[in-house]
């Protein structure tokens, strides 16, 4: 289940031709992952003229809070909740061909299998300084680390990806 070649080269060439850029987020929908925390990434871009997609995959207590803000937001053009998907056949295959940059909010640092399926599908996290994740960029660098609930920092990050591609 790990990314091929072709799977990235594809993903380059998608960034080549500057599309919008592919963010994604998957996990429980719940206050210790941070989920609420995406919102406010994604306004900053709104108004930063980032083009984006943010694809939030997952279920969880915050699910209708978040359906009602990403509307009440004027996100709903750019951000979708897309449910729980089949992990084998549906989540990996989508990470694979489809994101190009995972937003990880987790304010928890417990380890999760999260940072390692993610990095497998060749996608970078942009994610919190949690205890897990702080690890695993030293190991790796596949990604950048923010302050804790620093949302803001996360938006600038992803701008200047978006704006320095390569």
């Amino acid at each position: 289940m790990v990314i091929t070649e072709a799977e990235i080269q594809a993903k380059e060439e998608h960034l080549a031709k500057g599309l919008p850029i592919r963010l994604a987020f998957s996990g429980r929908l719940t206050e210790i992952k941070g989920v609420d925390h995406l919102l406010d990434v994604a306004l900053e871009l709104k108004n930063g003229r980032i083009p984006f997609t943010l694809d939030i995959f997952g279920d969880g207590n915050l699910k209708s809070h978040l359906a009602s803000e990403i509307v009440r937001m004027g996100l709903d053009s750019s951000v979708r909740l897309r449910g729980v998907l089949d992990f084998h056949t549906e989540l990996m295959p989508t990470f694979q061909q489809s994101v190009d940059l995972f937003l990880c909010c987790h304010l928890q640092g417990d380890p999760s299998c999260t940072y390692l399926e993610t990095m497998a599908c060749g996608v970078p996290i942009i994610g919190y300084k949690n205890e897990a994740w702080e690890g695993m960029y030293k190991l790796t660098k596949a990604g950048r680390l923010i302050d804790m609930g620093n949302s803001q920092h996360m938006a600038e990050v992803v701008a200047y990806i978006s704006n320095h591609r390569s």
